[in-house]
């Protein structure tokens, strides 16, 4: 794979389309993530967002600090994370990409709830379905549902959390996602 996102970068480059550069590297850099080389996969991931920039392309510039956050939670460094997260979830609404916004929202939320920071978690969560629900995002609703099943869950709260689980299954159910259902 790592060979082929390299030639497919090439070739990019020779016909002067950063946009598909900027996904190249992208691509490229989770390769690096999943290897390990975490200095490798953040330079690349630097290129793509300067590729997306001068080009003017916000969801791509977005994608590349949405990624970036969830790497930087995977080592831990959850502050900076943060930081990166509410850029891009500023960007995404700003641009209009409300699935992009809501998928932003949900990691803060467990990014709040890696921290213990339940409450706060759930706010987000609540945020976020509010918005996935105004636009018809049923899956992304139904994910939410599951997330705050869990939150509820770890608070305590069963009854509610119960119900959380019962409204995301049912979407699961019906939107024929099996491995979604496994979650509830």
């Amino acid at each position: 794979a790592e060979t082929n996102a390299k030639k497919a970068i090439e070739i990019y480059d020779r016909l002067g389309n950063d946009g598909l550069l900027s996904e190249g590297y992208r691509q490229l850099s989770e390769i690096y993530f999943n290897r390990g080389d975490v200095d490798e996969a953040f330079k690349l991931l630097d290129q793509a967002k300067t590729k997306a920039e001068r080009i003017g392309d916000k969801s791509r510039t977005i994608r590349a600090q949405w990624i970036k956050s969830n790497n930087l939670i995977n080592m831990g460094d959850y502050s900076e994370a943060l930081i990166y997260l509410n850029e891009a979830a500023s960007g995404a609404e700003d641009l209009g990409d409300i699935a992009l916004y809501v998928s932003v929202l949900q990691s803060v939320g467990l990014l709040y709830q890696m921290q213990g920071n339940l409450a706060k978690s759930y706010e987000i969560c609540q945020k976020a379905i509010k918005v996935a629900e105004k636009y018809g995002l049923e899956f992304k609703v139904a994910g939410l549902n599951n997330n705050m099943g869990i939150i509820s869950e770890l608070r305590g709260e069963l009854d509610e959390a119960l119900d959380k689980y019962i409204k995301a299954l049912e979407v699961f159910k019906h939107t024929g996602q099996p491995e979604s259902i496994t979650q509830c």
